[in-house]
């Protein structure tokens, strides 16, 4: 597989290892939709090339990826949030079902959706510098494209209800203590630590890996359809809520006083 440029991200391949880097480091790689389609092109690659045995995500720049791209967001409809909602799932929905072992090695910022990026890895490690959380509440939303789904199921009903109510960000040692993360390493180490890793992965016998990935996925989606339809339907009616706009536009209008 050659190395790829798209918009906002960048593929490369060495060996049986393929590396994804979220590309967009003057907005702390914040997804928008050029990058969801970007990521659904780069997965269709992943499903075809069956030389790859793990992939790496990872950012470019300061952080992993600070949730959506808050400026785009605004600007849109509700029938337009309603498209993103959906291809926002079926993105985070096609890097789960991938058939190799994908390592998510998050520095920086995780935020939001760009959490979702790295939780629907298989194997989440961090820089000691990480900070993870959900902090949509505080702009008038809650976690969309099946997060509160998603994390509700990898860190249990306690930890997710502080996280999406809160809104408060978690360090890297606090979510090694809940499980959230396999490992934490020194930042100037990061990269180099999940390639060591994604080459044990990809040591392993490819039909094991992805045998292994379904079942523990078959257990998530029991009642899960059910769940993302009400999820989507909530939160159509809170973007279309006075309180949903008025936190959109503070969080602009607080972003443009501190740039000037």
């Amino acid at each position: 597989m050659q190395p790829v440029d798209f918009e906002t991200l960048h593929l490369t391949q060495a060996g049986r290892i393929a590396h994804v880097q979220l590309n967009r480091p003057e907005r702390h790689n914040a997804l928008n939709r050029q990058m969801l389609e970007d990521l659904d092109a780069v997965c269709a690659r992943l499903e075809r090339a069956q030389e790859v045995r793990a992939v790496i995500i990872s950012g470019r720049g300061k952080s992993f990826a600070a949730g959506a791209d808050v400026t785009e967001l605004q600007r849109m409809s509700v029938d337009e949030i309603d498209r993103q909602w959906a291809s926002g799932c079926a993105v985070y929905e096609r890097i789960q079902a991938l058939p190799q072992a994908v390592i998510a090695a998050i520095h920086g910022y995780a935020l939001g959706g760009g959490l979702l990026i790295a939780l629907s890895a298989d194997v989440l490690i961090a820089a000691r510098d990480a900070k993870l959380g959900f902090p949509e509440i505080k702009l008038g939303f809650f976690p969309g494209n099946a997060g509160t789904i998603l994390i509700e199921h990898l860190a249990g009903p306690v930890v997710a209800r502080a996280m999406c109510i809160t809104g408060d960000l978690m360090d890297a040692e606090r979510c090694l203590a809940l499980g959230l993360l396999h490992a934490l390493h020194a930042p100037q180490d990061l990269l180099t630590e999940a390639h060591n890793l994604a080459e044990r992965l990809a040591s392993y016998r490819p039909a094991a890996v992805t045998l292994t990935k379904q079942v523990l996925s078959g257990c998530v989606r029991e009642n899960y359809d059910a769940s993302k339809r009400r999820e989507r339907d909530l939160y159509r009616m809170l973007f279309e809520s006075p309180d949903g706009k008025a936190g959109l536009d503070a969080f602009l209008a607080r972003r443009t006083a501190r740039t000037q």
